[in-house]
């Protein structure tokens, strides 16, 4: 019998970070409206086949939060607390491939308190999306060492289910199927007819899950790549920030059980590549602040992989996987938040890593790794220092003028929760490719044992922060109208319903306690004074803020803040 190996015992240590992470969180409010508001309806109220986001495992298991009555919120973030401490053993799995369990155990507890902890306070797929593709690159490893197509068409379909949680697992489709071939090519015995074989396979099973499970659960409707309406879906999936607003003139497409229009707007402002270039170059100056110096070597490993014929290794293959997954989302997010500009919604001051966020703790992986692979040619080092220095200047500047949201990037919320966070970041990162240039085995160390744990954990505990100040665990008016309201307002039929006030939040909060679909709502400035005109269709008229209702109308309930109106027609 083997032997237990008592190193197992560190394990104890990622369970406690994530315990502490998620009784942080836990406690939070709803935060990213309308998001939380939209997952909640279409997973508990509206058939697959009407669903403009087709995240169907998501809206399939999350549907059964239905169950827990008014205490749904909390059983979302129970099942997101499954999924993060699945999230937590896939990348202790993967670290224990290529390191000892100790190590394995020690990155599963910086990763437990890097940013992707405060996903398990949002009702929304980011949680269960996490778990699926890390599953998806523990699957691909896999794949690279047994060198079997069976298993290329493994990691494929466990794509294929990550993008039935969240469509933009199609984002890493491009690396995926490339680390396929790219392995497959360079295997023993392996050749560039077995390469695209594994590459195809990789792809055809992405598909026929994809494709399969979405028509299995929608009908045609499931049948797309980001939902039923092409221009819809891209307005949908990247316009997911607290309090944007809809363009004037515009008609919207409504998202099912809203009863909202998606915002959109008209196509104005800067143009495709106005975005698509800061942007994808902003995505890779983030990526290298938390492991500059191991992602340049990972650029290093795809160059050898595609030009020397040789096999590579274990550790050379996750830092191939890591680097194309971090060139694939760069470019490719930053490609999306061009396109979607250039249809008229503005997103040039919104970088958005919440696609890839769960790559940041896997950067960790690559900083370990990294210590087998020291670069020992200065010409080399003094290269790569460079421009690790020019991107985390330009990271520096750049960054530091983007929007603030922890609906767009829970990484960048934290980086720009304090005027002293990002500046810091980026002087660990020069101060890192200095100590690199000098002297290569100094600079390993540090890069391993001090500067990408400590990276994130000031990215975790300043997103984290920034978080509970601006969110808390206090209940706001708005909360308490929407609390108040599900229970006065039981028999009444959402569409009868309609919530006006000066922020468009607050708004959707007030929607989401309610928890009934096609609520409407309006934006409308604080002080407004309104009359019946306009409100035929509706029996009830929730105030947020200090609006005035001067028709007939008798007061449900009112306190601070908020007023339950019955109009009298």
């Amino acid at each position: 019998m083997k032997k237990f190996d008592r190193a197992y015992f560190w394990l104890v240590v990622p369970f406690v970070a994530a315990l502490i992470s998620i009784g942080r969180v836990w406690p939070v409010l709803p935060a990213v409206m309308q998001d939380e508001y939209v997952y909640s309806m279409q997973a508990r109220f509206t058939p697959f086949a009407e669903q403009l986001y087709p995240n169907y495992l998501f809206s399939w298991l999350y549907s059964g939060t239905s169950g827990c009555g008014a205490g749904f919120y909390q059983c979302g973030k129970s099942l997101n607390v499954f999924f993060f401490f699945v999230t937590l053993a896939f990348i202790f799995l993967i670290a224990h491939r290529l390191l000892s369990v100790t190590w394995g155990a020690m990155i599963a507890a910086v990763a437990a308190f890097s940013p992707i902890h405060v996903y398990v306070s949002y009702f929304m797929p980011e949680a269960m999306y996490f778990a699926f593709i890390t599953a998806t690159i523990y699957v691909a490893l896999i794949a690279g060492a047994k060198h079997k197509l069976v298993w290329w068409i493994a990691a494929g379909a466990m794509l294929g289910l990550s993008a039935l949680v969240k469509p933009h697992a199609l984002f890493t489709l491009p690396a995926f199927a490339l680390f396929a071939v790219l392995i497959s090519l360079r295997s023993e015995g392996g050749s560039l007819g077995k390469g695209l074989v594994a590459g195809l396979g990789n792809l055809v099973a992405f598909a026929v899950v994809k494709f399969g499970g979405g028509f299995a659960f929608a009908g045609a409707a499931g049948l797309s790549l980001f939902g039923s309406s092409y221009s819809a879906s891209f307005d949908q999936f990247v316009n997911q920030s607290a309090g944007a607003g809809a363009g004037a003139g515009v008609s919207a497409p409504v998202a099912a059980g809203t009863g909202s229009p998606v915002v959109a707007a008209e196509a104005s402002g800067p143009g495709f590549f106005d975005v698509f270039v800061p942007h994808s170059l902003a995505h890779l100056a983030l990526l290298l602040t938390v492991a500059g110096i191991p992602l340049m070597l990972s650029v290093s490993v795809i160059k050898d992989a595609l030009i020397k014929k040789q096999q590579v290794s274990a550790a050379s293959q996750f830092l191939l996987l890591a680097g194309l997954l971090s060139v694939s989302f760069a470019f490719v997010v930053g490609a999306f938040e061009g396109v979607v500009t250039a249809l008229g919604d503005d997103h040039s001051s919104r970088i958005i890593t919440r696609y890839y966020e769960f790559m940041f703790p896997l950067l960790a992986i690559t900083g370990a790794v990294f210590a087998k692979f020291v670069e020992p040619k200065v010409r080399v080092r003094l290269i790569q220092a460079a421009v690790i220095i020019a991107a985390t200047i330009f990271g520096w500047v750049y960054l530091s003028g983007v929007n603030q949201s922890f609906a767009d990037s829970i990484l960048l919320s934290g980086y720009l929760s304090s005027p002293a966070v990002i500046p810091i970041i980026c002087v660990i990162g020069i101060a890192i490719a200095l100590v690199w240039i000098f002297s290569a085995n100094a600079g390993s160390k540090v890069i391993v044992y001090v500067a990408t744990p400590l990276v994130l954990l000031i990215a975790g505990f300043s997103s984290q922060s920034y978080l509970l100040s601006q969110v808390g665990t206090q209940e706001a008016y708005f909360d308490v109208a929407g609390q108040v309201a599900k229970e006065k307002l039981a028999d009444v039929a959402g569409d009868k319903i309609m919530i006006v006030g000066p922020v468009r939040y607050q708004n959707f909060t007030t929607k989401f306690w309610i928890d009934k679909p096609f609520i409407a709502d309006a934006t409308i400035p604080d002080g407004s004074k309104l009359t019946g005109e306009g409100f035929a269709d509706y029996d009830y008229l929730i105030t947020i803020g200090n609006i005035e209702f001067s028709s007939a109308a008798e007061i449900v309930a009112q306190d601070q803040g908020y007023s339950i109106l019955k109009l009298i027609h």
